[in-house]
């Protein structure tokens, strides 16, 4: 009787187990949209030759053509991971400390190879001369699976009404 009740509980146990970690589609976005912010994040005192090497990552995270679009200022185009690289190597040449926080992620499976995510994301940087700058947007990712993986290929920014 005590075999029994072990094995079942055994069972549960390795069904909760994967459940928990199995990579689900949504838990393959989820870590890359977490994965992107720890890449586009930077503390103080970085090497400026780690900083070019990290740009070089972007096409781990970012489909080849990206589409942009900042709302608060009617911005709209559509960039290259090249485009996106170069970016992230101006923007921390500018910035001594800039972190990016993801809060309140929303994934919707749009199809095999397509998807949307929502988030709130915070963003809050040091310039070279000590300003620092807090900002909350809601923003929305087009996402697209291909043979690496899912990757970001659309980012539309709304400004946050009330914080």
């Amino acid at each position: 009787m005590v075999k029994k009740y072990a094995a079942v509980g055994a069972v549960l146990v390795a069904v909760v187990l994967v459940m928990a970690f199995y990579p689900t589609e949504e838990r393959k976005i989820r870590k890359l949209l977490r994965d992107t912010a720890g890449w586009a994040s930077k503390e103080g005192g970085e090497n400026p030759v780690a900083i070019a090497a990290r740009s070089k990552k972007a096409n781990r995270f970012f489909a080849p053509e990206v589409d942009l679009a900042v709302e608060k200022i009617g911005l709209e185009r559509s960039l290259s991971v090249d485009d996106v690289e170069r970016g992230y190597l101006v923007l921390m040449r500018q910035k001594t400390v800039f972190k990016v926080k993801l809060a309140d992620v929303g994934i919707e499976i749009t199809g095999d190879e397509a998807a949307s995510a929502e988030a709130t994301v915070l963003v809050e940087s040091e310039g070279g001369g000590g300003e620092g700058l807090s900002n909350v947007n809601e923003v929305a990712f087009g996402l697209h699976k291909g043979e690496e993986g899912w990757r970001i290929s659309g980012i539309r920014v709304r400004e946050v009404l009330e914080r």
